[in-house]
């Protein structure tokens, strides 16, 4: 894992997601301290009319508004507590080897090299996709949106926290989106397309400004707020991977599929290849020297969690549940 402690989109888990923790056999009591609830979710689409969606009519709960990085850090434990090795650092090469693969790299901290050998890889390094599209031939791109998405904070002197909330707009150039989070930031993203982006010049703080004063609730809920950052824009384009596993290796997460970030499926849905992933290493416990399974049961060896820029072996386990999933 990146081990990152930089701010990053992906912050609100809709209701639903109780389920998916449990499913999935996750420590609940020690992820519910990583969030605070999330009661309502308004949105003007179509129309200057916002709707509401109160969550308490949803007969799976709140929705919750992430602390990411302590939301990061405790699903990092879960694994750990399952005795599978988080390594920090750079898997830069890799090449077949008779009993899986051989990857070779440099830690992210020392820099000193590293060969490691492991007979899976299960590529969750996200929309990069860095093991898999290797393999894969390509990929089917359904869009070309992007998110320029940045932090407010409100005014500390105000006790008041912000209302659980979020926040959805169309605009004539996109659709704009705002979640309150536990630490009093409020974070923004206005999704377009980059041409439009370009045109608009919303990567700059003033015309990003300039673009939010055309909306109008959005306008209204951060007119008390004070940005903490300059905008940054991320890949946020529907696409899979034509192939998305073979003898060794799976993929998973958004390193397979991405949706589109306005049907809130695309984390939920990451999530939910993991076990997939994890079946198809099942199924072949032991590779024998052809490349194929083995009708032996006896281990290879440990299956490695590893990753940062570089290709990640370990399982992002970052939620997002719609209670009709």
């Amino acid at each position: 894992d990146r081990g990152s402690t930089a701010a990053k989109a992906g912050e609100v888990l809709p209701p639903g997601i109780d389920r998916l923790l449990s499913y999935l056999g996750l420590d609940e009591k020690r992820l519910r301290l990583t969030r605070n609830e999330q009661h309502r979710t308004l949105s003007a689409w179509g129309s200057d009319r916002l709707q509401e969606r109160p969550h308490l009519y949803s007969a799976t709960g709140s929705g919750w508004a992430l602390d990411r990085l302590a939301f990061d850090e405790a699903l990092r434990k879960e694994v750990t507590e399952r005795g599978i090795p988080i390594h920090l650092a750079n898997a830069k090469k890799f090449r077949e080897a008779p009993e899986g693969w051989q990857l070779n790299g440099s830690h992210r901290d020392s820099g000193l090299a590293f060969s490691l050998r492991c007979r899976f890889i299960i590529d969750a390094s996200g929309r990069a996709s860095r093991f898999a599209r290797k393999f894969s031939g390509s990929e089917r791109v359904d869009d070309q949106l992007v998110a320029n998405w940045r932090l407010f904070v409100s005014d500390p002197a105000k006790k008041s926290l912000l209302p659980a909330t979020t926040l959805i707009e169309a605009a004539e150039d996109g659709w704009w989106y705002a979640a309150d989070l536990p630490d009093r930031t409020l974070a923004t993203a206005f999704f377009t397309t980059p041409d439009i982006l370009k045109q608009l010049n919303a990567k700059e703080s003033v015309s990003w400004m300039t673009a939010l004063k055309k909306t109008r609730h959005m306008r209204e809920r951060l007119q008390s707020l004070h940005p903490l950052d300059h905008p940054s824009i991320f890949l946020a384009q529907a696409s899979c991977l034509h192939q998305s596993h073979g003898s060794k290796w799976a993929a998973c997460g958004d390193a397979a599929f991405t949706a589109d970030p306005l049907s809130s499926i695309g984390i939920s849905m990451a999530l939910l290849t993991v076990p997939t992933a994890r079946k198809s290493k099942g199924n072949l416990t032991n590779i024998g020297n052809n490349g194929q399974p083995s009708t032996s049961r006896k281990p290879v060896g440990r299956p490695a969690l590893f990753g940062s820029a570089g290709i990640r072996l370990s399982i992002r386990l970052i939620i997002c549940m719609r209670p009709d999933i």
